[in-house]
């Protein structure tokens, strides 16, 4: 037997807690029934905690699993999603008898389909009507950790992505996670969008909540598919209280800041807004955030002699507190 994670046997060092509810347990029960409750606890937690690692039997079984994990985001043009698609269904033909396989289309989340359903939505994309928001991020890491709980436990595991390879998310360490659980992930490069081509990947804050007057820096990510300059702004109930020149490079993130000042209190939203010298699809040109902001900070001075406190309130109010 073995297991798909150990973490959950960390909750065995909680064994203890039950041997001293056993002892110091005051039920007037004859000392055989008490040890047998004791024990039937102890092995119904140790049962719990083992299922929770996920166990299976390994045997020397050769068959295998495949899960597909197609490319749908904006970058990968719809010429390039069918030649992944003929890939997936020529590699589903040569696959045995008791193996199997599911078919993912991944981009700002995760849909599983069937090919065909996965035609339609390449029709729709090349007639215009793909879907914007769902087109608009790749995130690869993502994909792959909702993907891995398609993989049934009888089965070897293996993994193929069909994508461009130009993720717009961070990386949550999947890959060492899809290792520990010896699944066979294959990568398959898709041609990427050769029109000039920048997103807005995110809009990010170090805070998520503030106080009336406060100047936060706004972190701003950037992709482009080749370098090209652009004009970044920062609106707030849309205007513009912000902007600055990029420089984008081909293939590389870029990390632009900004420094706002919360000017009102409640929930604040600020946006962030791309204009590249060149550019396919405007639609993925913005990101947008929501700072809570309280009321400026309020101190009540009291004193018998107000005039030896004048100091002080002159103090507080050079740090903005009323």
């Amino acid at each position: 037997m073995e297991f798909l994670t150990l973490k959950p046997l960390w909750w065995l060092l909680l064994l203890p807690v039950l041997g001293a509810a056993f002892w110091f347990s005051l039920a007037d029960r004859p000392p055989a029934m008490r040890w047998a409750s004791f024990l039937f606890r102890v092995v119904a937690v140790v049962l719990l905690i083992l299922a929770l690692c996920r166990p299976f039997l390994a045997d020397d079984s050769d068959r295998v699993h495949v899960v597909f994990l197609l490319d749908g985001s904006e970058s990968v043009p719809p010429e390039s999603m069918k030649a992944g698609l003929a890939d997936v269904r020529e590699a589903v033909a040569k696959l045995r008898k008791n193996d199997g396989h599911s078919l993912f289309l991944f981009a700002r989340d995760l849909r599983e389909l069937t090919p065909e359903e996965v035609d339609t939505f390449i029709a729709d994309c090349e007639a215009g009507r793909g879907d914007a928001a769902f087109r608009s991020e790749t995130d690869l890491e993502g994909a792959m950790s909702g993907a891995r709980f398609a993989f049934p436990a009888e089965k070897g595991r293996r993994m193929v992505i069909l994508s461009d390879g130009a993720p717009t998310t961070s990386s949550r360490g999947v890959m060492d996670q899809l290792a520990r659980e010896q699944t066979d992930v294959q990568m398959r490069k898709l041609p990427a969008l050769q029109v000039p081509e920048a997103v807005v990947a995110a809009l990010e804050s170090p805070v998520k909540l503030a106080f009336q007057g406060e100047v936060i820096r706004l972190r701003v990510r950037l992709f482009s598919n080749r370098d090209m300059g652009g004009k970044l702004r920062i609106l707030h109930r849309g205007v513009a209280v912000a902007e600055q020149d990029v420089e984008l490079k081909a293939g590389v993130e870029t990390i632009a800041n900004a420094d706002v000042e919360m000017v009102s209190a409640g929930d604040s939203f600020w946006q962030a807004e791309l204009i590249p010298d060149e550019d396919y699809v405007p639609a993925n040109n913005q990101a947008g955030l929501t700072v809570t902001v309280k009321g400026k900070p309020r101190v009540l001075v009291v004193h018998r002699e107000s005039r030896r406190m004048r100091e002080t309130a002159r103090a507080l109010k050079r740090q903005g507190i009323e």
